[in-house]
């Protein structure tokens, strides 16, 4: 069967949604974690059709490089030095990602682990679920950056790039100049804004 997010085919799909929207496992995973509350739920459409609006932050650099995953959280770690890390459950592997140099490093070695056979099995089944939490758990910890992120008030937030990535973001390359990306990674902050807009008081958090 299709699912009716992201139009994947020949999935398992499950009933989600107000309207008995079918989806896959990732979008349904996806779309339940990002129900912070009881009253509260977050859905989106299906993969749109049409490019984005004009008006839309089209790419986390400048102003915006902090909703980027290479931005530093604490130091020099960031939120892809986190994901990367959560890729496998080997703690030799979690500790050389943790402690690369930079962000590339950390995918690199990533890459690395994953010829290793080192893996974890479930990883497309919970990567979406993952960044939403790294995300917010960084947006927590930097009060800056949840400012800028608030700032940015209803305007689409789309991780532009060059690199063929239409899950987390929207290429922009000729290659894919007919493919409208799934932007995932600029959905969870849209969603963390609208979330943290209900909010004036922010813990503190001590890691």
């Amino acid at each position: 069967m299709q699912c009716n997010r992201c139009e994947s085919k020949n999935v398992d799909v499950i009933e989600s949604g107000p309207h008995k929207k079918l989806v896959c496992q990732d979008c349904y995973s996806f779309i339940k974690f990002l129900s912070v509350r009881q009253n509260t739920r977050f859905s989106y459409p299906s993969k749109p059709k049409e490019r984005r609006k004009p008006m839309a932050i089209k790419e986390f650099r400048g102003k915006y490089w902090c909703l980027s995953n290479f931005a530093p959280v604490m130091g020099i770690i960031t939120v892809e030095h986190w994901y990367q890390a959560n890729k496998t459950f080997e703690l030799v592997w979690q500790r050389k990602i943790l402690t690369a140099p930079s962000p590339e490093d950390a995918k690199h070695l990533a890459r690395d682990m994953e010829k290793s056979g080192n893996k974890r099995e479930d990883w497309h089944q919970v990567n979406v679920p993952i960044m939403s939490q790294l995300v917010a758990l960084k947006m927590l910890l930097r009060s800056d950056y949840r400012k800028i992120l608030l700032d940015t008030g209803t305007e689409e937030l789309v991780e532009g790039n060059w690199w063929h990535d239409n899950f987390w973001g929207d290429c922009t390359c000729e290659r894919c100049s007919h493919i409208v990306g799934l932007n995932n990674l600029g959905k969870i902050h849209m969603a963390l804004r609208s979330f943290f807009g209900q909010y004036s008081v922010f813990p503190v958090i001590f890691i």
